[in-house]
């Protein structure tokens, strides 16, 4: 079986694909030295093809990144694409992949993926927009620039995963994050729907710049719902969905 975990970054896919890792699952591990910064648990060979396909080479940041792949894939990647499934279903029998990128790319793996499991992680727009923007002015020309990009990144990702799991519901499924990190019922879901054991790598620091009573927080959760319906909308949709 393959477990593909997608989502936006700074949404908690690290630690998804960190308890597939520990729970047996090869999802290219990695050391803890990685962890903090969203590295770890990501397979180098699955990322180069992202990159390749939606970057072309080019040294751009993530937030940058934003556009989902809409056209049939080059030839030479999908052939990459397939070998590469081949060689690792044949070396590990149960393997995966992290890469926020593999919501826009989905193209290249839609068809080349047979026997897959897809878990896309959200976390609310707010709680994101609050993780990028920790140590900078929000008002000021830089810091508005910054906040566009944050919210159009989390809604460009957060879409794409979104119309993933309703294109195959058999084979998707959504996590909250913040259910994820607060709730067995969540963690027990997740479990029946991969139908193989976790081990639970869950732990109450994990969960930083969560939402919050506090003015800062206050003044980003306003500015992402000023952004327009479209980030409520999609947020709802999510709930929605979500397991």
């Amino acid at each position: 079986m393959i477990y593909v975990v997608l989502g936006m970054h700074k949404s908690g896919t690290t630690l998804v694909a960190r308890t597939l890792q520990e729970s047996g699952i090869d999802m290219g591990g990695g050391d803890d030295a990685g962890y903090e910064h969203g590295a770890f648990c990501e397979r180098p060979e699955t990322m180069a093809l992202n990159k390749r396909l939606l970057v072309e080479g080019q040294h751009v940041f993530s937030l940058d990144v934003y556009q989902p792949y809409r056209d049939e894939p080059p030839a030479a990647l999908q052939s990459a694409a397939a070998d590469l499934v081949l060689t690792l279903s044949t070396r590990h029998g149960d393997w995966g992949f992290k890469d926020p990128r593999t919501c826009l790319a989905w193209p290249l793996w839609r068809d080349t993926l047979q026997d897959y499991r897809a878990v896309g992680v959200w976390r609310s727009a707010a709680e994101v927009f609050s993780h990028y923007m920790k140590g900078r002015r929000l008002y000021s020309r830089s810091g508005l620039r910054r906040g566009f990009r944050i919210l159009r990144a989390w809604y460009a990702y957060n879409r794409a995963m979104l119309q993933i799991r309703d294109a195959r519901p058999d084979r998707s499924m959504l996590l909250n994050y913040r259910d994820f990190m607060l709730s067995d019922e969540t963690f027990a879901g997740l479990q029946g729907f991969l139908e193989h054991p976790l081990v639970d790598c869950r732990r109450p620091e994990m969960y930083r710049r969560k939402a919050s009573n506090s003015p800062a927080f206050r003044l980003q959760l306003l500015v992402s719902l000023l952004a327009g319906r479209w980030i409520g909308g999609l947020e709802r949709a999510l709930v929605s969905r979500s397991e």
